[in-house]
């Protein structure tokens, strides 16, 4: 695995559970670990995906960064790589309004300086001026309905799922993996 992808992998496992989190995410958390490390998407999502919609935020930056290093991706949804990034950048800019260091650093990756849109020059600039907390920066993009809330976008998931009756969650090799590299 590679050494970015394992760093944030172990922030998940290690960072301070904090008052908002139940006991039982730390069990969970491990096992989400487990289930990552041995591709298991389906059992990976199924352990973390409540915890997601529960408000645990630390959930969901895992999640994003199970898109990003194993190609995890929700049940029912297209495997293309719009509808991956779209998934991944939800799922951290949620994340990121722990205020971890690795969540903000995550999401700040995710949105390249020179992004032409809306919610990448509002909100890499609330995240990296300083000024304010990264929960109020994801609370202004989801006010100014830059991204969706977590509440809508969960609910969006479920009803995917349950269209796609039955189907669970994947591990795909993400796009960029198969595009011809540049040559030296």
């Amino acid at each position: 695995m590679a050494p970015l992808i394992r760093y944030f992998l172990v922030l998940v496992a290690l960072s301070s559970a904090g008052a908002s989190i139940a006991e039982g995410w730390a069990e969970s958390k491990s096992a989400v670990s487990e289930a990552v490390d041995k591709r298991d998407c389906a059992r990976a999502w199924n352990l973390a995906w409540p915890w997601a919609k529960a408000g645990e935020d630390e959930a969901r930056w895992g999640l994003a960064t199970g898109v990003v290093s194993i190609g995890l991706m929700p049940p029912g949804v297209g495997r293309d790589a719009i509808t991956r990034y779209r998934h991944v950048l939800v799922m951290a800019v949620h994340g990121a309004s722990s205020g971890e260091s690795a969540a903000v650093d995550l999401l700040v990756a995710l949105l390249p300086k020179d992004m032409h849109i809306l919610i990448g020059q509002q909100l890499l600039a609330c995240l990296t001026d300083g000024k304010r907390e990264p929960r109020v920066c994801v609370e202004t993009a989801v006010s100014d309905r830059l991204v969706p809330s977590f509440a809508s976008y969960s609910a969006e998931l479920d009803a995917l799922a349950e269209t796609a009756s039955g189907a669970e969650a994947t591990c795909d090799d993400p796009p960029h993996r198969h595009l011809p590299q540049k040559p030296d």
